[in-house]
């Protein structure tokens, strides 16, 4: 069986089971580009893992993000370990094909001297300033840029979009 029949029918398999399109196009999208890089015409059987590896180095190679090397990984283990289960390859690659490690972001958290600078940009007894001031707050505290210890019990707010803030 070449690989773009079993693509084919992994596809038709995932229709069946009911699985939303857009999960539809994420498999079509990640399984093209292995199809692109692997070949088509490849027989399933003659792939190997060191062909695999060769195939996530080249996306890496490509500069993607790490959490777009895993999608593209975890939809070729999904397509393999279905091929596995419908007796198309005697070796289920994917139990040896490992997801690669999603590297951390590291956020930037303000110092004491960017902290004193935002809190020296507001007057406390203009009321519009306060509430600025406020809001500040509360958008540093969301992306955990900066904590405020006790700052919802003092105070309430509302968002843009009309639904109450709760700490």
């Amino acid at each position: 069986m070449t690989l773009q029949d079993a693509v084919s029918g992994f596809l038709v398999e995932q229709q069946i089971r009911g699985n939303s399109d857009k999960t539809l196009i994420y498999y079509r999208s990640s399984l093209s580009k292995a199809l692109a890089f692997l070949g088509a015409d490849t027989q399933l059987e003659a792939l190997t893992l060191s062909r695999l590896r060769e195939y996530y180095l080249f996306l890496k190679g490509k500069g993607l993000s790490s959490v777009t090397l895993q999608s593209y990984i975890r939809a070729l283990r999904s397509f393999f370990t279905w091929c596995y289960q419908e007796e198309y390859t005697p070796v289920n690659l994917s139990e040896k094909f490992r997801l690669p490690k999603a590297q951390r972001k590291e956020i930037d958290t303000l110092t004491d001297g960017e902290v004193r600078a935002l809190l020296a940009c507001f007057n406390p007894r203009s009321l519009l300033q306060l509430r600025n001031l406020c809001i500040s707050f509360a958008n540093l505290a969301e992306k955990s840029i900066f904590v405020v210890p006790n700052f919802g019990s003092c105070c309430k707010w509302n968002s843009s979009m009309g639904t109450d803030r709760q700490p």
